[in-house]
């Protein structure tokens, strides 16, 4: 619909290096958008894991990491348009990959209001409005957060099980993504102002989890659904497992 409306580009049948491009393209394509439960239905679970520091860990990375220098290497020398076409096209891969998820069932716990769980929906919002300050914030916060769920994954069971295969894909591109839109040039380099950025961003969701999710946990028992999670800050044995240097909280109470 981009190519169609936006730049009026119609398939050229006679031009052989669209034909070229096409062809090529497509297997990947493919593999990009593949649904989340086939793995599971063509092989099974598998006994195959991805836990922290494990052979299926250091692959994981190394598949993730190739991508981002092949595609950079394939689209550095082409013009704007094409290098923004291909990563608003990753970031709506990504947005249908999450929201693919509902195919499981809608529960609260699933509303995406996990760091990672947004970047599906900030990245392409970011291409949208192209600010640099909405910009800096998610790639900061997103990075991190997912450099940290990539080495320490919250897999159980074979790696090709519906939500590990989720878990997966999306951390993958959660990281893939804002990298590219910096590499390609489609936003600029973060500067120190970036850490300005950060910090008022990140407030605002720190805000929004603390206060949602304690509304929520408070009714959830009468209300007949499960407990959230948002930013882990309500399960403080996950949240030390992340975060292992804030356990000294433990020793903080403030009586009001």
């Amino acid at each position: 619909l981009l190519f169609l409306i936006v730049d009026r580009h119609m398939f050229d049948f006679k031009n052989k290096t669209e034909w070229k491009n096409f062809l090529v393209s497509l297997p990947f394509i493919i593999l990009l958008l593949v649904p989340v439960y086939v793995p599971q239905s063509l092989i099974g679970y598998t006994q195959h894991t991805t836990t922290a520091m494990t052979i299926g860990n250091f692959i994981w990375l190394f598949i993730t990491f190739l991508e981002i220098a092949v595609l950079y290497i394939l689209f550095r020398f082409k013009d704007k348009r094409q290098r923004y076409m291909l990563c608003m096209f990753l970031a709506l891969a990504l947005f249908m990959h999450y929201n693919s998820m509902y195919l499981m069932g809608f529960t609260i716990q699933r509303l995406p209001f996990q760091l990672c769980n947004l970047g599906a929906y900030f990245f392409v919002f970011a291409l949208i409005i192209k600010n640099r300050a909405f910009f800096n914030f998610t790639f900061i916060a997103n990075v991190v957060g997912t450099l940290i769920a990539m080495i320490m994954p919250d897999t159980s069971g074979g790696f090709a099980g519906f939500w590990n295969i989720h878990f997966l894909i999306e951390h993958m591109q959660v990281l893939v993504i804002p990298i590219l839109c910096m590499l390609l040039r489609i936003f600029p380099r973060v500067d120190k102002s970036a850490l300005k950025h950060l910090l008022i961003g990140f407030t605002c969701y720190f805000a929004f989890c603390w206060i949602s999710g304690t509304i929520i946990n408070a009714y959830a028992v009468e209300g007949g659904y499960g407990m959230v999670n948002y930013f882990y800050i309500f399960d403080l044995e996950k949240a030390f497992g992340y975060f292992p240097f804030l356990t000294f909280t433990e020793n903080i109470h403030i009586c009001l």
